[in-house]
């Protein structure tokens, strides 16, 4: 069928229905001459309909999709692909651009081959789905742009070979615990501040994003050391401590930075958030200055923290925390009077996990109770084990910390343990820390006077680390102190604060309550501490922690 056949079927009882289709029909023959049907659509055009050729068509087609417009029609016209549907932008009269949805049917003939398809306005499809693609990528809260949208970005940053890239995380210092304590009206403050210190940064090159509720990102674009991400990071942690000071706001007022450089030959974009992310978590638990930037010295400190994070339960339940035991000499007869229990952890991964590691990471998860229970009855098996092997009345000291004391099954659970292990309370002396003392917390109180009934020997731990006081010391029913090292070192060489110990020992030796110096690590340090009149001494000079099997056979 050529042309003038084409044209033939359009009579005079089936030319008008065209009228009414919401679609253009279009004819593309050999030569490249185009004709249409259906003028009422194709008047939208600045175009001469008698005499068009694909040329004039094509110059109408939007300048970013015209070189690929005119490749498919020729790839489809000389390649045996018989129907072919193509979405592009297209000029209209007024010069605005609205989208078109062209379909084109090869037809082959005896004179060639030659194409006739269908036109269709699909504008308002397209403004939909940019409206809905939009939404999906934007925080409502803020108009930035979303995680949905930084996983996006980052795939495309993947694949640019030409530049580097950063990912700065930043998190909301407590931003969540305001908004439930405080209502979500606090947010848009915060949300002000967050949005003000990012435009004052004044990165070009850098893309800013709202990640979750108190997580907020930066896709930084371009080769920066690993000192001048951190030079653009302090920049934006003081604009916005500034800015909450402008203000006078008292929440949410720090923030924590990690920062993960990357180029593409990195994994995924999942990988890198969650890099990041982690990086910054690890900023704002170890870090005074709350920012890390990820590198490879840095990788080991990080998969540490998260491996303590994640393994501590675990690591409770099958044996790999463990008490290991401290001897405490009684400094008058120079005999073994009691052995302090520590928390110890061994890991087959890290080998010795310190205290200062996971008892930080047991209280934010809510394992602090279990890690007690498990160091005191350890503790509890251990002093009837050394007592009956030596025939003695050693003491065991076990810490516990202000939420296993708040706990108020905490007593009657301890006496439990001690039952069952047939020792006797006043075998076992809790330590505790200043900071039930301090705060003057009524059910505190109460918790150590029934601690007290039971025959529990009570001890105020590291006297002198902090903001220590005597004021109530002697109101609650405790029977012992323990001086911490920091203060016994500083006595040891000045004046001033071994007179201050001395004056301690004789007040609470008249009052009945023992004093145990931490921290001996000399001969000078033991005659010291001796001659003012310590009760009990502690410390390297006599021995490192022990090992269970160790401790069981230590004597002086």
């Amino acid at each position: 069928m050529n042309k003038q056949q084409f044209d033939a079927i359009f009579d005079d009882h089936f030319h008008h229905i065209f009228d009414v289709f919401n679609q253009g029909l279009f004819y593309l023959d050999t030569e490249d001459r185009m004709s249409f049907q259906n003028p009422e659509f194709y008047k939208m055009f600045d175009l001469d309909l008698d005499n068009t050729s694909l040329d004039h068509w094509i110059a109408l087609v939007h300048p970013d999709d015209q070189a690929t417009f005119k490749q498919e029609v020729k790839d489809h016209i000389d390649v045996d692909k018989r129907r072919a549907v193509k979405q592009y932008r297209i000029r209209n009269r007024l010069g605005e651009y609205i989208w078109i949805e062209g379909t084109g049917v090869i037809v082959d003939s005896d004179k060639g081959r030659y194409m006739v398809g269908s036109h269709k306005n699909i504008t308002e499809t397209k403004k939909m789905e940019n409206y809905i693609n939009e939404a999906a990528y934007r925080d409502s809260a803020t108009g930035l742009s979303n995680r949905h949208k930084l996983q996006v970005d980052i795939n495309t940053a993947l694949e640019d070979s030409q530049n580097q890239y950063a990912l700065i995380y930043i998190q909301i210092e407590n931003l969540r615990s305001y908004i439930n304590q405080f209502g979500s009206s606090i947010l848009d403050d915060v949300l002000y501040q967050v949005i003000h210190s990012f435009d004052a940064l004044s990165q070009d090159n850098g893309t800013f994003y709202r990640v979750r509720t108190d997580d907020f990102a930066i896709l930084l674009r371009g080769e920066y050391s690993d000192e001048s991400l951190a030079a653009i990071c302090y920049q934006l942690i003081n604009y916005y401590r500034e800015s909450s000071a402008e203000l006078g706001h008292m929440y949410g007022n720090e923030m924590s930075i990690g920062v993960y450089p990357f180029s593409n030959d990195t994994t995924s974009a999942t990988d890198i958030i969650h890099i990041a992310s982690r990086t910054c978590e690890y900023a704002k638990e170890k870090n005074d200055n709350n920012l890390e930037v990820f590198n490879a010295n840095v990788q080991q400190s990080i998969d540490r923290f998260f491996y303590i994070e994640q393994q501590l339960k675990q690591a409770l339940t099958t044996g790999e925390v463990h008490a290991k035991f401290q001897p405490i000499i009684c400094a008058k007869t120079n005999t073994v009077s009691s052995f302090e229990s520590l928390a110890r952890w061994r890991s087959e991964q890290y080998g010795e996990i310190y205290p200062d590691e996971f008892i930080p990471v047991a209280e934010k998860k809510g394992l602090i109770i279990d890690l007690g229970y498990v160091i005191f009855e350890e503790a509890c098996k251990f002093i009837k084990q050394y007592n009956d092997l030596h025939q003695s009345e050693v003491k065991v000291n076990v810490n516990v910390s202000v939420l296993q004391l708040l706990n108020p099954n905490f007593p009657g659970n301890i006496k439990m343990i001690a039952d069952t292990e047939q020792l006797a309370p006043s075998q076992i002396v809790i330590e505790l820390t200043e900071t039930v003392i301090l705060d003057d917390n009524p059910h505190g109180k109460k918790q150590l006077e029934k601690l007290a009934s039971f025959g529990f020997n009570l001890s105020l731990d590291d006297f002198g680390a902090g903001h220590s006081s005597l004021n109530t010391f002697f109101e609650l029913p405790l029977n012992q102190i323990k001086i911490d090292k920091s203060m016994a070192w500083k006595a040891e060489k000045q004046e001033t604060p071994r007179e201050y110990i001395e004056f301690l020992i004789k007040m609470c030796n008249a009052r009945g309550v023992y004093v145990v110096i931490e921290g001996i690590e000399t001969a000078e340090m033991f005659h010291i501490f001796e001659e003012l009149g310590a009760n009990f001494l502690q410390g390297y000079w006599f021995s490192k922690p022990l090992s269970k099997a160790s401790a069981s056979s230590y004597t002086l």
